[in-house]
């Protein structure tokens, strides 16, 4: 059963699956980075798990409204 999409769902699907990939690498680096910094400065930054896992949502947040301004901005643009 083959289902055809009209050429403009097609390219909506793909934007979508990108940004999804985007936003869970971002997700991935954010992680990494906020276990390093933790790491760094364990005398100075007390920071639990749950802690950087809730700033690393955060900041993935922003990083995705970011990322889907972007992406809107380049499509409005023809790009």
């Amino acid at each position: 059963m083959k289902i055809n999409l009209p050429p403009k769902v097609v390219s909506v699907l793909g934007r979508i699956l990108q940004w999804l990939a985007v936003t869970a690498g971002c997700f991935a680096w954010w992680m990494a980075m906020l276990l390093l910094v933790s790491l760094f400065t364990v005398n100075v930054w007390h920071v639990t798990f749950e802690q950087i896992l809730l700033w690393s949502g955060v900041l993935t947040a922003v990083s995705g409204a970011v990322y889907a301004g972007v992406m809107a901005w380049r499509a409005r643009a023809g790009g």
